[in-house]
């Protein structure tokens, strides 16, 4: 029996790898290298450094929130669950194998982990949310190409801040009362039964989660403006923020596997930039942060599930 489980793990590691490589492929064959700027990236490798070092605390800072929601009490086992959960999504419609990837190793307390797994995603959810309606109210294009008009005084960057702060807080107030909401609404009993599981992921654990979520935010906001600067974006970082939020909150609001996501995210992202600059800064650029920021990482994390073991330290001795 456990030949036969380590056989099956092997053989789960072997086809993620190999879609992950065949997804890769396929998505660099459609670019064009010779009209890619690879001069710019030449100039600024510091921005192409600065891009890669985000890439481990960008999944550090996800770890420290599953460590927290969870209870693991272990940094390592934290962060192997992530990338293993991440592993999972990769071959999944919507990531929806995230997380069974995360509650894998949990044993009797996988039941709660779901739970813990759901606030998290919430948390991200909501921090997504919040600053792509900054980023909407900030954008200079994107209002008139949508057809909304709004009071110039809205998009000022304090009263934009302030809107933000206050969505922050009202998702947070909703997360740390989803137990009651559960109980009152009137729900399935097979969904009443998941309050008691909720009500045991306190407010302030919830506050920690929601701040560490909008931090991440901040992370790979950074990276794909950064990315954008790589490869020749000459607007100005007031102009191209807002308009990468508004992107990933379009994004996150289509549907799509991870695997397709990339072209999804590519056409959203030349919609909303492309007053700012061309197709061939942006889609280089979103599959830079794209395989650093989910497939290395998914890569890595498919190991994971080969069940390494050390030698005993008499054998070793020897």
């Amino acid at each position: 029996m456990n030949r036969t489980i380590r056989i099956l793990k092997f053989s789960l590691t072997a086809a993620l790898v190999f879609l992950a490589l065949k997804v890769c492929f396929e998505h660099w064959r459609e670019f064009d290298a010779d009209s890619i700027n690879f001069s710019s990236v030449y100039q600024h490798p510091f921005l192409l450094l600065a891009i890669v070092l985000l890439v481990p605390l960008n999944w550090y800072l996800e770890s420290l929130k599953w460590n927290l929601l969870a209870k693991i009490n272990s940094s390592s086992k934290a962060w192997k669950d992530v990338l293993r959960g991440l592993s999972l999504s990769l071959i999944t419609p919507n990531r929806i194998g995230e997380i069974a990837g995360r509650v894998a190793k949990s044993g009797d307390q996988s039941v709660q982990h779901n739970y813990a797994f759901i606030v998290g995603s919430l948390a991200q959810s909501c921090a997504t949310l919040c600053f792509g309606l900054m980023g909407l109210l900030l954008s200079e294009s994107a209002l008139p190409a949508l057809g909304l008009k709004i009071n110039p005084a809205f998009t000022k960057l304090p009263f934009s801040i302030a809107i933000l702060l206050i969505l922050l807080l009202l998702c947070l107030l909703v997360s740390s009362n989803l137990h009651r909401l559960f109980r009152i609404l009137p729900l399935p009993k097979a969904w009443k039964i998941h309050a008691d599981g909720l009500s045991k992921i306190g407010l302030q654990e919830q506050g920690i989660t929601l701040a560490i979520s909008a931090l991440r935010y901040v992370v790979f906001l950074s990276q794909f403006a950064m990315a954008l600067l790589l490869f020749g974006a000459e607007a100005s970082l007031y102009q191209l923020l807002p308009a990468i939020c508004l992107t990933y909150l379009i994004t996150a609001i289509v549907p799509a596997s991870i695997i397709g996501e990339l072209g999804v995210r590519e056409s959203v992202a030349v919609l909303i930039l492309a007053p700012f600059c061309s197709a061939l800064v942006i889609i280089p650029a979103t599959f830079l942060v794209w395989m650093l920021n989910l497939v290395i990482p998914a890569l890595i994390g498919s190991g994971m599930w080969i069940p390494w073991r050390r030698k005993p330290d008499s054998i070793a001795a020897e």
